[in-house]
């Protein structure tokens, strides 16, 4: 017996069932988030172990990196590359006030 709640649920199973499969496990790969000049440096220099994430994601700069095919130095070198852009647009972005709900309450 199906409720009728359920019934968007269902039909999203046979949605999902004709989704593609991902080609890849993610224990071969790992994703590092560059800009798009140092997506470019990096896939241009060495193909075989940097390649744009399909779709919309690798065209703002979302890469995959193939694990099995990366030195430790060329990992160790992108995801530095990568951390050093998230760190750089952090700091930018530093909130001067708390988001709300997190304001600080005054001990009365």
């Amino acid at each position: 017996m199906c409720n009728k709640d359920f019934q968007p649920i269902l039909a999203c199973r046979d949605l999902n069932a004709k989704m593609p499969k991902k080609p890849f496990s993610k224990a071969e790969y790992n994703a590092a988030l560059l800009t798009l000049e140092q997506q470019a440096a990096f896939v241009e220099g060495a193909p075989e172990i940097f390649l744009p994430i399909p779709g919309g994601w690798g065209k703002m700069g979302h890469t995959h990196i193939r694990l099995a095919a990366a030195s430790e130095d060329v990992l160790a070198g992108a995801l530095r590359t990568a951390w050093r852009l998230r760190i750089d647009k952090n700091a930018k972005t530093s909130r001067k006030n708390p988001p709300c709900g997190r304001a600080q309450r005054s001990n009365r």
